[in-house]
């Protein structure tokens, strides 16, 4: 009993820091885990299932303060701009107190949609909506597309991210989906997280946001509405395949809209704080419990977590996961109630410019260590797509193309003639071993170590802001010609 606590405690501190630092996703430190997991059989596949389903929920708590008060996207990138609306304010501990609640009650109501649905029916579900799943694809993304100012530059978008996620899937560069550490790694982080620090800097400010002290009454009767939707959102995003968290926002950032309109902008805010913020904890909730209900996989923790079961998944390794997210969702929103506003005022004390910095180094560090020259060139590759809604005015749900379009090619039955024309094999190189464990720990502590001494040097040098601007200016052109200068190279590796 006590191991399972302190498995489920060491979760919790995982999903803190990794909601912390932008970049870091749950998927992420899922591919470490089974990293080491494949490398060491030692440890029990209960205790890695505790530290799983803790980690995934306490992230959703914690991954909405760097998009609130340091401009850095994380996870809940599609809460940026109206929690940003609150803390110009100066009701930064209000959106706080708000993404807890909506946290909370997603948590409670993925429960609640887990006790009614039954296996049965949820394969029912799962069989009854596959047949029109390909057009339910369809529609959200020509939706996504169409409600964007420049529907032109969001189809560009959505199509480059798609046929990156072709391409990457086939890549010879890398390793194959089944590895526990490849292509999803620096694929994701070039496309959200590396793109989204290098952009933060271009539009660094000299004057920071610091009063998030203003006090404001919560009004209780405006949660139940936005947290059923968003938790409606979430159930629908963590059952379907493709569908992100980002895609079903900017939906709900349509309805927000369309329900503000006569309450107002400040309602439209609040609303949509809590709206996502449940989206987002009943999407890593039910992601992982459709491995049970549907035997499918539909997140990076449930991908972790059927691989160390080896697809076995028992009605007993449920209640040890609904236990899990139950205590981490309860202890992650005591912790952000009590100490959500004290960690928003250090955050503000941090050197803007050397902190992404910091990160940029971290992450190109940590991928150059663990996946060689493969993965920098995804990285590099990846971040030339995730750039683009920032240049073009669009929003990055459209990214998620690099998700929808191979699965809307799958279900069309088209996959194999599209490969052909494009003359890919899904071929990968010969893998003798995987990264060691000994690899991959010594991979973060070189990359913490990076992290630490570029943030300590840049803030010492205290460069203007100015400066900061122009070289993540210069470097939005430079990556992209890097990362398809090594593509070429690694091609030509791997052909002769």
């Amino acid at each position: 009993m006590i191991e399972f606590f302190f498995a489920s405690f060491f979760g919790i501190v995982c999903g803190f820091f990794s909601g912390l630092i932008p970049g870091i996703h749950v998927n992420t430190i899922c591919a470490i885990l089974l990293s080491v997991f494949v490398s060491s059989f030692t440890i029990s596949p209960e205790l890695i299932i505790v530290f799983i389903a803790s980690l995934a929920v306490t992230h959703t708590f914690f991954d909405v303060l760097p998009g609130l008060f340091l401009g850095i996207p994380g996870d809940s990138t599609f809460a940026l701009l109206p929690g940003h609306d609150l803390v110009k304010k100066g009701y930064g501990s209000l959106a706080i107190k708000l993404s807890i609640i909506g946290s909370l009650s997603g948590l409670f109501l993925g429960i609640i949609i887990f006790i009614f649905l039954s296996q049965e029916n949820a394969m029912a579900m799962d069989n009854f909506i596959k047949p029109y799943l390909l057009y339910v694809l369809i529609i959200v993304s020509i939706i996504l597309v169409l409600s964007e100012r420049n529907p032109l530059s969001a189809l560009f978008v959505f199509l480059a991210s798609g046929l990156l996620g072709i391409l990457v899937s086939a890549s010879p560069i890398i390793y194959p989906r089944e590895a526990p550490i490849n292509s999803m790694l620096p694929s994701l982080t070039g496309l959200f997280a590396l793109s989204g620090l290098i952009w933060s800097i271009t539009t660094l400010v000299g004057s920071k946001t610091s009063n998030n002290d203003k006090n404001q009454i919560i009004n209780f009767s405006e949660i139940p509405a936005p947290s059923i939707r968003g938790g409606i959102a979430g159930f629908i995003v963590g059952i379907l395949p493709g569908l992100g968290g980002a895609n079903a926002a900017t939906i709900l950032l349509l309805i927000e809209n369309w329900i503000g309109k006569s309450k107002g902008r400040d309602y439209e805010n609040r609303s949509y704080l809590v709206t996502t913020s449940s989206l987002n904890t009943t999407e890593a909730m039910i992601s992982i419990i459709t491995l049970y209900l549907i035997s499918k996989p539909r997140s990076g923790a449930s991908i972790a977590i059927q691989t160390i079961l080896e697809g076995k998944i028992l009605i007993n390794h449920v209640q040890i996961i609904i236990i899990s997210m139950i205590f981490a969702g309860l202890i992650s929103a005591i912790a952000m109630w009590r100490f959500g506003p004290i960690i928003a005022k250090k955050i503000d004390l941090f050197d803007y410019g050397a902190l992404n910095w910091s990160l940029i180094f971290f992450l190109i560090s940590l991928v150059s260590s663990l996946l060689d020259l493969g993965g920098l060139t995804i990285l590099l590759c990846s971040f030339a797509i995730g750039i683009l809604p920032f240049v073009l005015n669009v929003r990055k749900g459209q990214l998620m193309g690099f998700f929808l379009i191979p699965v809307i090619i799958y279900y069309s039955g088209g996959g194999r003639i599209l490969y052909d024309t494009l003359k890919l094999s899904q071929k990968h190189p010969i893998v003798f071993e995987y990264p060691s464990i000994n690899t991959v720990f010594i991979s973060i502590l070189f990359s913490t170590l990076v992290c630490i001494f570029s943030y300590i040097i840049i803030k010492k040098a205290n460069i203007d802001i100015i400066i900061h601007k122009k070289i993540a200016s210069k470097l939005i052109i430079i990556f992209p010609f890097i990362g398809i200068f090594l593509l070429f190279l690694n091609l030509y590796i791997n052909n002769y």
